[in-house]
């Protein structure tokens, strides 16, 4: 009787949150978005301070341009040693300038798409907040998430699609 419950629970458990891999891909994004194709992130680098002044989603494709853009040079010094820049490219997510602790930012999706015949980068994240009355540091940072992205050379375009949160602590 038990197990009987158990694997009942269990299939109510899949019907309700679905199995990895199954969910329809692509389509999302706004107009002229087809189905997109999942790239492998094959390298990461995250922190609160050294981030991008500017807000925003940049696709970066030489360790120069990495550089200018991270102002952590330890994280992009790490990076760039990552990347095979023949065939990969960093993709790059900034909060821009924050007065306070308890903002964070994470890649969490990179598809390839065609956008009116021709490639971009759809790139999903979070992108958290402190919540009301949440105790934060004070002091000024420059949260970012940047990811190795493998099979990828040559200038695309990039469109972001955040997903906000709100007061969680990492």
């Amino acid at each position: 009787m038990r197990r009987g419950v158990w694997l009942g629970l269990l299939a109510v458990v899949v019907m309700a949150v679905g199995l990895p891999g199954c969910a329809k891909r692509g389509g999302g994004g706004g107009p002229g978005w087809g189905g997109g194709m999942a790239l492998p992130v094959v390298g990461r680098a995250e922190g609160q301070v050294g981030g991008p002044a500017e807000a925003g989603v940049w696709v970066v494709q030489s360790g120069e341009e990495l550089r200018g853009l991270l102002r952590d040079e330890g994280s992009a010094e790490r990076l760039d040693r990552q990347v095979r820049w023949d065939r990969q490219v960093v993709v790059l997510v900034g909060q821009g300038m924050q007065l306070t602790g308890g903002y964070w930012v994470r890649v969490t999706g990179v598809e390839l798409e065609e956008r009116r015949g021709e490639p971009w980068l759809r790139v999903t994240y979070l992108a958290n907040r402190p919540g009301p009355g949440q105790m934060v540091t004070q002091a000024l940072t420059q949260p970012y998430s940047a990811v190795v992205v493998d099979g990828v050379s040559g200038v695309f375009g990039v469109e972001g699609e955040a997903q906000d949160v709100e007061g969680l602590v990492r």
